[in-house]
């Protein structure tokens, strides 16, 4: 990485999913990503996704990394860029947190934990140890542009990673509510909101980058997913849209208005 990557910028993105090969089918179609497979031996399968010639994250099953028998649900887990991995994980505990896996290495790729936040919201602390540059300003159309925490306390959500990663946090009124905007040395990293009653833990959603939503939204009936919400234009933001793909992950697209 490069010395302008900040502590706590979400730099990568795991989509845990019970179907891997009806995932990949479904978000190739939808977004066009493409994918590089991986066996890492005792690491377990992984596939590399990619849009636009841009590696952006991962795509695996509980399975392929040696837990058969986990029935975990379909779920998106945000790596956040750190050069102190296990001092991160250990504060995590210390804020309530549980460690799923503690710091491990993949040797010459990176070092990562795995922790469930105080809302059971899944995420990595993770420090790349390949040379590369980091994920750009603008990312390509299908890649993530933006990650969203949705959690039943939501002031304590946006609280526990400001905390673990030094942000900063910024109230954002919105229509509906309040908005948190977790923020590192101005930039913004995340967006924190409040869950629906109907939802006990937290998880988090990342936003794809689309330009045409109507066009993607039919894209996601096509292919078996459902769009959860209708467009939202949201000022200074751009047109949202949010949906589930066929195994159950929730994701977002979004139109911005900045480019």
């Amino acid at each position: 990485m490069s010395e302008d990557s900040a502590e706590g910028r979400i730099i990568w993105v795991d989509l845990t999913t019970p179907d891997p090969q009806r995932a990949k089918a479904f978000y190739g179609a939808v977004f066009g990503w493409e994918y590089a497979e991986q066996d890492r031996g005792a690491d377990g399968f992984y596939r590399v996704v990619s849009v636009g010639g841009q590696g952006f994250g991962g795509m695996l099953s509980m399975a392929e990394i040696g837990n058969p028998d986990d029935d975990v649900p379909a779920h998106w887990m945000p790596y956040f860029y750190t050069e102190q991995v296990q001092q991160v994980t250990d504060r995590a505990a210390e804020l309530g947190a549980t460690v799923y896996m503690p710091m491990r290495e993949i040797s010459g790729v990176c070092r990562f934990s795995v922790i469930g936040g105080p809302q059971m919201d899944t995420f990595a602390p993770m420090q790349p140890l390949m040379e590369g540059d980091p994920p750009p300003d603008t990312p390509p159309v299908g890649g993530p542009i933006w990650y969203e925490l949705v959690a039943p306390d939501q002031k304590g959500g946006a609280k526990f990673y400001a905390d673990l990663f030094e942000l900063t946090t910024v109230s954002a009124p919105m229509p509906d509510g309040e908005y948190l905007l977790l923020k590192q040395a101005g930039r913004d990293i995340a967006g924190v909101m409040q869950a629906p009653p109907e939802m006990p833990v937290a998880g988090w959603c990342p936003y794809f980058r689309i330009d045409d939503i109507e066009a993607a939204r039919l894209r996601i009936t096509e292919h078996g997913g459902q769009n959860l919400t209708d467009v939202m234009t949201v000022p200074d933001t751009g047109d949202i849209s949010v949906a589930i793909d066929p195994v159950g992950a929730v994701f977002g697209m979004l139109v911005p208005s900045w480019l």
